[in-house]
């Protein structure tokens, strides 16, 4: 059996599930770093579009996107499965299948929002690389950090 690699980040918000359900992906593009993009600036807005194989995708202020995947699937409150398919040269292959899962457990009034970034395995010969990538302070430890630090003013 193939070893599975994963990188797994977990923060506290204080809401429901659905409500951090729908700040996490009605509002990507103001808690997501404003560097971390393919695009040659900065980017503007991060959008995921809420339907089976919806987009995953950036936008900058010239107009540009980049496509990073797509939505897998998702129930609000409970989880949203994403595909993530950069490379590790941080370009899109659409044949490329890693996934970014999350979870949002309500815990009374908090909710224990879960991101796991799975099928690592997937970059093949370069899967440790981006498995220390992915678990180094800025990757998705500061992602999930900017969205637990923000949640209030844009659940507002």
């Amino acid at each position: 059996m193939a070893e599975t690699m994963s990188v797994s980040k977990k923060v506290m918000v204080p809401a429901d599930a659905g409500k951090a359900f729908d700040v996490f992906v009605a509002r990507m593009g103001s808690w997501w770093p404003k560097s971390h993009s393919i695009l040659q600036n900065e980017v503007q807005d991060v959008v995921v579009e809420l339907t089976p194989q919806g987009r995953w995708y950036e936008h900058d202020s010239q107009g540009n996107e980049a496509d990073w995947g797509f939505v897998k699937s998702f129930e609000r409150g409970d989880h949203l499965l994403l595909c993530w398919q950069l490379t590790a040269d941080w370009a899109r292959d659409e044949a490329l299948d890693t996934e970014v899962y999350v979870t949002f457990e309500s815990k009374g009034d908090m909710t224990e929002v879960t991101l796991t970034h799975r099928l690592l395995e997937n970059y093949g010969e370069r899967a440790a690389e981006m498995k220390a990538a992915f678990e180094s302070p800025n990757a998705w430890a500061d992602m999930m950090r900017g969205f637990a630090d923000r949640f209030v003013a844009l659940a507002a």
